[in-house]
């Protein structure tokens, strides 16, 4: 989606308005949140590696988007895949104010990165 509004020059989107959205089943929907914020570490494996946990995936189906788009895959995503991050730097996981997921990795680096020449 940010691809096509780039191709269409869209800057930014605002919106503007000061009364409160209308639910249609305001009941149904917290029962239903209130379900999702106990039940989505059973349910889903984000929390644990964060987003990037499809990386492998993405990269094996061509649906990795790499060099701008140019590309669809990147032969050593396994070296920078989420589980691979985690387990190598990794000293926790921290997220958004109230986002029960977690998925931003918190990393620690004793040593100057290496940087391929280009």
């Amino acid at each position: 989606m940010g691809t096509v509004m780039a191709s269409k020059k869209l800057k930014a989107i605002a919106v503007r308005g000061r009364q409160a959205l209308q639910l249609a089943d305001a009941r149904t929907m917290r029962a239903l949140n209130r379900w999702l914020a106990s039940n989505f570490k059973d349910r889903t494996g984000l929390w644990h590696y964060g987003t990037g946990a499809g990386m492998q995936g993405g990269g094996l189906s061509a649906n990795l988007a790499t060099r701008n788009f140019r590309d669809g895959g990147f032969p050593p995503v396994e070296k920078i895949s989420a589980g691979t991050v985690c387990e190598t730097w990794g000293v926790g996981m921290d997220g958004c104010f109230a986002c029960p997921i977690r998925c931003k990795k918190v990393i620690k680096i004793d040593q100057p990165w290496p940087v391929d020449p280009i």
